[in-house]
């Protein structure tokens, strides 16, 4: 995806955790079950990194968290006050569900007239070929 269209699809996108969700995915290079997993403890917003435990690989890793993210997350929690996890269902306190993520991307991408096939690894590596164009060392994507 460019640029472009990535702005195109938070800009359509009504549901701020929905907002919040495709943000994350792009902007950190989230993978869904990475994202599906963070836990608000894995926040830092003092060092502007999200503690991702057991990626892929079972890997642990940081990643940083762009600082235009900052108003729209604090609202998010504010306005949805999650009890464990970042986002959440809102009334059982559980993860929310992938499907359930797909499903509105899906529609996120209708309403913002791509055309091409979006899914949430789709964010993941147009993050990834974004810093590849701004001659970020390969090492350190």
């Amino acid at each position: 995806m460019s640029k472009e269209e990535v702005i195109r699809l938070l800009q359509t996108t009504k549901n701020l955790k929905h907002r919040v969700c495709i943000a994350l995915l792009y902007s950190s290079g989230l993978r869904i079950g990475e994202l599906l997993k963070l836990e608000l403890k894995d926040l830092d917003f003092k060092r502007g990194v999200l503690r991702i435990t057991m990626g892929k690989g079972r890997k642990d890793r940081q990643v940083p968290i762009a600082q235009s993210l900052y108003p729209m997350l604090k609202y998010d929690l504010d306005t949805y006050t999650p009890k464990k996890y970042l986002i959440e269902n809102d009334t059982k306190h559980t993860p929310y569900a992938a499907t359930s993520l797909r499903s509105f991307l899906k529609r996120s991408v209708a309403n913002a007239k791509i055309k091409k096939e979006v899914t949430p690894h789709t964010l993941h590596h147009s993050y990834a070929t974004h810093l590849l164009v701004m001659v970020t060392d390969i090492r350190c994507i």
